[in-house]
C-alpha cells in the first residue's frame, strides 16, 4: 500500500490536520488522508509527535480536526 502523501506547511500543526480532510468539492480525487489507522499513525510520525494507538487515536483526531 502506497503511503499518503501529507501537506505540512511547517508553522502550524493544527492547519496542518486540517489539510490532511478532504474538500467536500473534491471529495472523489481526493480521499481523506487519516481513512485508516495506519494512516494515523503515518500521519503523527510524519508531524514528529508521539505515537499512540492508532485505532484509538483516530478517531480522537478526526474528532478534533471537525472542530
Amino acid at each position: 500500500m502506497a503511503q499518503p502523501g501529507f501537506l505540512f506547511l511547517g508553522e502550524a500543526l493544527w492547519l496542518d490536520l486540517a489539510n490532511s480532510a478532504p474538500l467536500p468539492a473534491l471529495r472523489d480525487s481526493r480521499p481523506d488522508a487519516l481513512s485508516a489507522p495506519e494512516a494515523v499513525r503515518d500521519w503523527l510520525s510524519a508531524a514528529g509527535l508521539p505515537a499512540l494507538d492508532p485505532r484509538t487515536a483516530r478517531a480522537a483526531i478526526l474528532e478534533f480536526r471537525l472542530n
